[in-house]
C-alpha cells in the first residue's frame, strides 16, 4: 500500500467536543457531506481520489455548520 499523508489547516469557530461530533456522527455528516459517511476509520478505509479533492470542499462545509448552522449548499456535482 502507498503511503501518503495530508495535512489540512481548518480554523472553526466552535467547542471541540462540537466538531468530533461533527466528524463521526453519521446524522451530522450528512449535513455537510450531504450524504452519510460511514467509515470504520481503518487506514486504507477512504479512498485517495476523494481525499484529495474532497476533504478542502467537506472542511469548508464543515466550518460553515459549526459557525453559522448551515452547510454550503452544492458540493457535489451530480452530473459529473
Amino acid at each position: 500500500m502507498e503511503t501518503s499523508s495530508f495535512i489540512y489547516v481548518t480554523y472553526i469557530a466552535a467547542l471541540p467536543d462540537k466538531v468530533f461530533k461533527a466528524l463521526i456522527d453519521p446524522k451530522a455528516t450528512k449535513k455537510y457531506w450531504q450524504h452519510e459517511n460511514v467509515s470504520d476509520w481503518k487506514p486504507g478505509s477512504e479512498m485517495l481520489k476523494g481525499i484529495i479533492e474532497g476533504w478542502p470542499m467537506v472542511l469548508s462545509s464543515l466550518k460553515s455548520l459549526m459557525e453559522t448552522g448551515h452547510a454550503l449548499p452544492v458540493l457535489w456535482d451530480k452530473a459529473a
